[in-house]
């Protein structure tokens, strides 16, 4: 789980002018989608955000995707270690049936204290995207009004772990990447 990120809106200019403070290493160089904890409006205080970070030029054809629909496909894979919960994140394309873009998100439905933030999330009547570019710039944010189903989903992945038990996360996800790629996880429903 990511530690608290705390977000600044430059109030004197554009709206979506936002600066990150600090972001966790592991971000630094890599591309993908997280979740992070961020008070982006003082009257709701903290809530959990997304964000798309990518550090090659694809991320401005991310920003620049109009329209800009985020659509999220879920699962519960059995490995030989135990479950795995997986969330796809993928934007439309509208040139085409294939999805523009997809980063994929995997948990231990097992570990109560990694589904927290997204069960947050889940519970939140919109979401807040941040696209996040070289240097942690934030080319973008996006709002989505919540219709996801999450909430369904963390429930069904939670009992599914009640019967399938789980012995090494670690192995577990491992098994499940080298298993499926994101366009197998995006045809399987």
């Amino acid at each position: 789980m990511l530690p608290a990120l705390a977000l600044l809106r430059n109030e004197l200019t554009e709206p979506r002018n936002w600066t990150l403070e600090s972001l966790p290493p592991f971000i630094h160089g890599a591309s993908g989608i997280c979740q992070f904890q961020a008070a982006l409006d003082p009257r709701i205080g903290r809530e959990t955000a997304l964000a798309v970070f990518d550090n090659t030029p694809f991320v401005f054809d991310v920003a620049n995707l109009q329209p800009f629909e985020l659509h999220l496909r879920d699962g519960v894979i059995d490995t030989s270690h135990g479950p795995v919960f997986w969330l796809l994140f993928w934007l439309k394309n509208p040139h085409g049936p294939d999805p523009f873009a997809m980063w994929d998100v995997t948990l231990d439905p097992c570990d109560f204290h990694s589904l927290k933030p997204w069960w947050s999330l889940a519970h939140q009547t919109h979401w807040h995207l941040f696209v996040l570019g070289v240097g942690d710039a934030v080319l973008d944010m996006f709002q989505f009004e919540n219709t996801y189903g999450l909430r369904d989903a963390i429930q069904i992945a939670h009992d599914t772990s009640a019967t399938i038990p789980g012995d090494h996360f670690a192995a577990a996800k491992a098994e499940y990447t080298e298993s499926y790629t994101l366009k197998q996880l995006f045809t399987s429903q």
